[in-house]
């Protein structure tokens, strides 16, 4: 049975790096990818505090993400667990997705890229 499991999921299309350093501050495990959601299944009996790293690999500044990490108790199984964590983490995204057009159009009403008009001049 896994120590943790870490799941990341962001927004755009952007090459993320999740890293988890253990409670002596050694890497112990990192994963990377373009699409989301990136998971990293941590294993051993190095309990304590944590720390994990979210780099956005191709841009400067990362999108919106979410991190979900999880401690088994034994009682659920690995398979309905991802299954949960798949389709909360599915409704998270759209949500943030949503929320983030909206905030784009609030910002610009006509529209991104469309040229704003003149006034007339006699």
């Amino acid at each position: 049975m896994p120590l943790f499991t870490a799941y990341l999921t962001w927004t755009e299309p952007v090459r993320m790096l999740l890293s988890a350093y253990d409670p002596d501050g050694q890497l112990r495990g990192s994963v990377e990818a373009a699409t989301s959601p990136l998971v990293l299944e941590m294993r051993g009996r190095n309990e304590g505090e944590w720390r994990f790293e979210i780099t956005p690999m191709d841009a400067a500044q990362g999108p919106p993400h979410i991190l979900v990490v999880y401690a088994p108790a034994g009682v659920v199984s690995s398979g309905t667990l991802a299954a949960i964590v798949t389709v909360f983490l599915a409704v998270v995204l759209v949500i943030a997705l949503v929320w983030s057009r909206k905030r784009r159009r609030t910002a610009n009403p006509r529209g991104e890229g469309e040229p704003r008009s003149r006034p007339r001049t006699p």
